[in-house]
């Protein structure tokens, strides 16, 4: 079992503080899910694939909107009727108790001001009765809407994390190609071939390419807790970040814009939210805003899903450059190698032309996450969260 995972509520927050050796609570029941499936979710590693069960199981606004959802509909019932009708209970409740005083007692300004304030009170709440449009099915569709965001920006978060290593690695590269020709300098400068000015600017160099590497590793970790914290860990816990799902190009072949918008329009949460308060409008005013509204929604929907297979595209041919421009500096080091072998090539251009083969390998596998990304984007935009409104 988890040792690590962060609670979310506070009851189980205040035994994690007596102890280390007790599981958090999940949302579901046991029976929920398989005894498999709870292992999996259960032990110290982070898989890609789990991550949508972590977040519905321990991401805390998660369990809250959960928390919410149930209490709501125990408050207001189900329909838009019922909860306008439960607004007016309120309102009633409020006047029956309000207690205006008498003139000349001596708490007359401050008995006012209550008695003000709560008629206030239940006005709004009749108002509020005459024009909501939500029910519990909108309230559910905000709150689903609401974890898969969650869990994309997890997903997000698990890939930059990996691409974040990758830079540390390019920038320690940097920092030993820095030393490499701060070395040269000092030896240039030793013999008269070279000036204190360039061995100065070779060491500030060093210095920069040093505070690269720290600045990497700073954001990597940032990303890291975040993204712990997020699943259920503890920001300074140590579990085991498994590896990104391995890219598969062709899937930018069976993406189509204008066949997959109508399933996009479909799943759309903001959408769906909106059709539905369309079904509670009760006067012309509403009905007419949100028609107009829905019809701004599905021009966006068409446009950001259009985009989202642009940016896949785009990320495609990036990739693509990176890995013919890996291959020519591959080859590139390979023939400075063997030049170097046969001493026609210094030890500084040989080594700079490895370091370069290593960093063109570094950005093509950065470039295979960000298409990676840039495809699962399109994935979310089609199954729902596609930007729908001004902003989103």
């Amino acid at each position: 079992m988890k040792t690590v995972r962060a609670a979310a509520a506070a009851v189980s927050a205040a035994v994690l503080m007596s102890t280390c050796c007790v599981p958090v609570f999940a949302s579901s029941p046991e029976f929920a899910r398989t005894a498999e499936e709870w292992a999996a979710l259960k032990d110290n590693k982070l898989e890609y694939r789990e991550i949508g069960g972590l977040v519905e199981e321990y991401n805390p606004t998660v369990q809250q909107n959960q928390f919410s959802y149930r209490k709501f509909r125990e408050d207001y019932g189900d329909t838009n009727d019922e909860w306008a009708e439960e607004y007016r209970r309120l309102a009633n409740e409020i006047r029956d108790d309000i207690v205006e005083p008498d003139w000349g007692e001596s708490n007359y300004a401050t008995g006012m001001v209550a008695a003000t304030t709560a008629e206030i009170s239940a006005r709004q709440l009749e108002q509020q009765a005459d024009n909501t449009l939500e029910d519990s099915e909108i309230l559910r569709l905000n709150y689903e809407m609401a974890k898969q965001v969650l869990v994309q920006t997890a997903q997000n978060n698990m890939i930059t994390w990996h691409s974040q290593l990758l830079s540390i690695q390019n920038a320690e590269k940097a920092k030993r190609l820095a030393e490499v020709n701060l070395a040269a300098a000092q030896a240039s400068a030793n013999v008269g071939m070279g000036t204190q000015i360039q061995v100065l600017n070779a060491q500030q160099a060093v210095k920069n390419a040093e505070q690269t590497v720290i600045s990497a590793t700073s954001a990597a970790d940032s990303t890291r807790r975040k993204l712990q914290v997020m699943l259920g860990w503890k920001a300074d816990a140590e579990a085991e970040i498994g590896e990104i799902p391995e890219v598969d190009i062709t899937r930018i072949d069976r993406m189509d814009p204008e066949a997959d918008l109508a399933k996009a329009l479909e799943n759309n949460y903001t959408l769906r939210v909106n059709k539905k308060k369309l079904k509670n409008a009760r006067n012309g005013t509403d009905v007419a805003t949100l028609n107009s509204t829905i019809a701004d929604n599905e021009a966006r929907i068409a446009v950001s899903l259009r985009n989202a297979y642009q940016t896949a595209v785009n990320q495609k041919n990036a990739y693509l450059y990176n890995f013919a421009n890996a291959q020519v500096t591959a080859q590139t080091a390979a023939q400075t190698a063997q030049r170097f072998g046969l001493g026609t090539a210094s030890a500084v251009e040989n080594e700079s032309a490895q370091i370069a083969a290593e960093q063109a390998q570094i950005a093509l596998k950065q470039s295979e996450y960000s298409l990676f990304q840039a495809m699962e984007a399109y994935d979310w935009s089609v199954n729902g969260l596609a930007a729908a409104s001004a902003g989103a």
